[in-house]
């Protein structure tokens, strides 16, 4: 094999690994997408807070949060 070719054919190979390593490094930065839930009352925030907590309790009793 010619030297040029075969510096060629290596220069190839390494800006494959490289352009591989590259897309996985940003996949692997992507922060996953949270859920989020609303909830509309016409009631007042201090008259909601215990319905809250115990919302919140539940969620994390099932792994939620």
């Amino acid at each position: 094999m010619h030297l040029g070719a075969r510096i060629r054919k290596n220069v190839a190979v390494i800006v494959m690994v490289l352009a591989i390593l590259a897309f996985a490094y940003a996949v692997g930065a992507q922060q996953a997408r949270g859920h989020r839930i609303g909830f509309i009352s016409s009631a007042s925030s201090s008259a909601m807070a215990a319905r809250d907590e115990a919302f919140r309790q539940g969620l994390h009793a099932f792994g939620y949060v």
